[in-house]
């Protein structure tokens, strides 16, 4: 991974309120949108996980009688955690679509569109 292009994905950074703690989302690039909806056009919540990049979650956040220490991120954990948080899906695929429309209204503007 390269320097250059690791700068280029942390612009795509930016966190998002779930859970009652925050996530980074790194926004989906146009051609990983290609790939993630369902062919009626609802976002699929199995695709979100792969653009959570970061978490400030405690132990306690993931699992009951859980430590409140910081735990690193860990994207196998965050997807065991999101599984059985159905009410916590729409949100994440609130965040991933409003980064991605966020851009796009940016890029419009800067085409002149």
């Amino acid at each position: 991974m390269s320097a250059l292009s690791e700068k280029m994905r942390a612009a795509r950074r930016k966190q998002h309120p779930i859970g009652g703690r925050n996530i980074t989302i790194q926004r989906p690039t146009e051609l990983e949108m290609t790939d993630i909806f369902f062919k009626d056009g609802m976002l699929n919540p199995h695709n979100c996980p792969q653009f959570v990049v970061d978490w400030d979650f405690r132990e306690m956040d993931l699992m009951q009688g859980g430590t409140d220490e910081p735990v690193p991120f860990d994207r196998d954990a965050f997807i065991e955690w999101l599984g059985d948080q159905s009410h916590q899906w729409q949100l994440l695929i609130d965040a991933v679509l409003d980064d991605y429309k966020a851009f796009k209204d940016k890029k419009a503007v800067a085409e002149g569109n």
